[in-house]
């Protein structure tokens, strides 16, 4: 049995012996994911190699998480930064005010 397959209007189409046309799904690669070629230095890729093996991961999947980890890093830094940067301003008389006002005792009925 003979299968054509082409393109058809945008879609992926087989024939089969018969002439009927039906839909197909390819699916290009495990995963969404790019392609990427980048240089890194020799003695770089063997450490990497070797920590992919000890892992159990492929080489693509340790750069993957590697670069994962290293932006979610680089942004709670940034997240730390901003926060320390807010903290760090000397509060305005308002504010100041407000914060005595908040510290002052309510009558709080306990329950237990």
């Amino acid at each position: 049995m003979t299968f054509t397959v082409m393109f058809c209007r945008g879609k992926v189409v087989q024939s089969d012996a018969s002439g009927s046309l039906s839909r197909l799904s390819i699916t290009f690669g495990i995963t969404r994911s790019m392609k990427t070629a980048i240089s890194v230095e020799d003695s770089l890729m063997a450490r990497a190699d070797d920590a992919a093996r000890e892992l159990g991961l492929s080489r693509s999947a340790l750069v993957s998480e590697a670069l994962l980890n290293y932006l979610e890093t680089r942004q709670n830094a940034k997240v730390t930064e901003d926060l320390n940067k807010a903290y760090a301003q000397v509060p305005t008389a308002n504010e100041r005010a407000l914060v005595r006002k908040l510290r002052t005792k309510v009558p709080i009925v306990d329950r237990w």
